[in-house]
């Protein structure tokens, strides 16, 4: 037998063996289609079905977000543009306000009326031969040469004893301080009350919150020395003062039932704060404008004076159609008439509804010690903020 070369049977078997490269491709091929079978098969046996409205209610949820999202961010970029921001100004917003109303009156105003009165009957009873004090309070005004009017205002507190001030650190304006052309805007009316006539500070000028830096100064120099009751050692109140409400009118039954006194001698701090409350409308409850409320409770109240006890005449602070008294008796009568009636009658108890916007004052106060030196009463204001 020929023996074969090497060269040959390398040859032979290369050529009778099938292609390596094509079964190494086979083999590959196979398993990679066993693996795709496998997955598919994994993921149809695992796969979570979805509901066409869940995925309906995702999509849904999704465009409503980016909706939203578009929208903001149009809006910053529109809003940015119509507001620029400057950085290098910086504006301070400071809370601006004006004082209420401050009335003030004679605390002991009955007693020296009252007073002025008998010295001038005495005065006359010592001139005329016999003498009857009683029977004299019953004559006229005018025998004396007495005028009621005239008595009443002398002896009510005198605007020209009461200097006001304020502070120039509380004011919007602090021109008015520096600026010898301008004034404090301060305007006073008069009211007749029970004290007599009383006077209205009106304070038309902006205030800044400045804390203690924000007042209102009062001094009142005490009055008439020359009077019987005037006691200069005395520490009794002698000035009292009321707070009145912005928007509500002015109330003589009010500053008998809520005015406070004041003493001699003595510096008094009030401090004043104010809430204002707003009232919805409504069948149940109602609520009215403040001029209807008060006008309501005032006539209310006039009515109760004029049903408990009818005099033949008045005063100068009780209903202007009565006859002024023309004669002592008839004057004190008069006087205490109202009395008992302020002292019987709540002031509260008229049923006129309650105001759909009210303010409401609260002052409190501090007294120092009292100052035997100065023959006056001095009192500040102070705003404060809630």
């Amino acid at each position: 037998m020929k023996s074969i070369s090497k060269k040959k049977s390398r040859k032979i078997i290369t050529k009778n063996m099938p292609n390596s490269h094509k079964l190494h491709q086979t083999v590959i091929t196979n398993r990679t289609k066993g693996k795709k079978k496998s997955l598919h098969i994994f993921a149809h046996k695992f796969k979570p079905k979805i509901d066409k409205r869940k995925k309906l209610l995702w999509i849904l949820a999704f465009v409503i977000s980016a909706f939203i999202c578009l929208h903001q961010l149009t809006d910053r970029v529109t809003n940015y543009f119509d507001y620029p921001i400057v950085t290098d100004v910086h504006i301070q917003r400071v809370k601006t306000a004006r004082f209420p109303p401050i009335i003030l009156c004679k605390n002991n105003f009955v007693d020296i009326f009252f007073e002025k009165i008998e010295e001038k009957i005495a005065k006359q009873c010592s001139i005329l031969e016999q003498c009857n004090n009683t029977e004299l309070k019953s004559y006229n005004f005018s025998v004396f040469g007495l005028n009621i009017l005239d008595i009443w205002y002398k002896n009510s507190i005198q605007q020209s004893r009461v200097k006001s001030t304020m502070s120039c650190a509380g004011l919007y304006d602090k021109s008015i301080c520096t600026d010898a052309n301008k004034y404090l805007n301060i305007s006073t009316l008069s009211l007749n009350t029970y004290y007599g006539r009383c006077f209205i500070y009106l304070s038309h000028d902006i205030l800044e919150f400045q804390e203690a830096r924000t007042y209102w100064s009062f001094k009142v120099k005490h009055h008439d020395k020359d009077d019987t009751l005037y006691d200069a050692n005395s520490g009794k109140a002698d000035i009292k003062f009321y707070i009145q409400r912005k928007e509500e009118k002015y109330s003589k039954s009010k500053i008998y039932y809520f005015a406070r006194n004041l003493m001699k001698k003595q510096m008094s701090n009030i401090y004043i704060s104010s809430k204002t409350y707003e009232y919805l409308n409504s069948t149940k409850h109602q609520c009215f404008n403040t001029t209807t409320v008060t006008t309501c409770k005032n006539r209310c109240f006039q009515k109760k004076l004029q049903e408990m006890r009818t005099t033949n005449c008045g005063l100068p602070f009780m209903n202007p159609k009565m006859p002024i008294c023309q004669n002592y008796n008839d004057a004190a009568e008069a006087y205490s008439a109202v009395q008992d009636t302020y002292l019987a009658i709540k002031y509260d108890e008229c049923n006129c509804g309650r105001m759909c916007i009210e303010t409401k004052h609260v002052d409190l106060m501090d007294a120092l010690p009292l100052d035997e030196k100065k023959d006056e009463t001095k009192f500040m204001f102070f705003l404060q903020t809630d």
